[in-house]
């Protein structure tokens, strides 16, 4: 069974520089992580997602990988906001 722990540990194996990861249980067993890395930078979101997932699923079975509810991926000054939200009034 995938835990919060085993997920950190197969994204801090991703090939990418110093990957920052952090991982919390949405509602057990449903798990979210993030992961911060410069090689995000100059990247767009579907590239990162990619190298992501395409690590992950060749780690895991699917019964393992159904338990992941979302990956994010930025790079290090990014804070997951959409195009434009930052400008916007609140």
């Amino acid at each position: 069974m995938l835990d919060k722990d085993k997920l950190k540990k197969l994204l801090e194996a991703l090939p990418i520089d110093d990957p920052e990861v952090d991982v919390v249980i949405l509602s057990a067993p449903r798990l979210v992580a993030t992961v911060t890395s410069k090689s995000f930078a100059g990247m767009d979101e579907g590239e990162r997602q990619e190298l992501v997932w395409n690590h992950l699923y060749a780690q895991l079975d699917r019964e393992a990988e159904v338990m992941i509810e979302m990956v994010l991926t930025n790079a290090p000054g990014e804070t997951g906001e959409t195009e434009g939200d930052a400008d916007q009034p609140s």
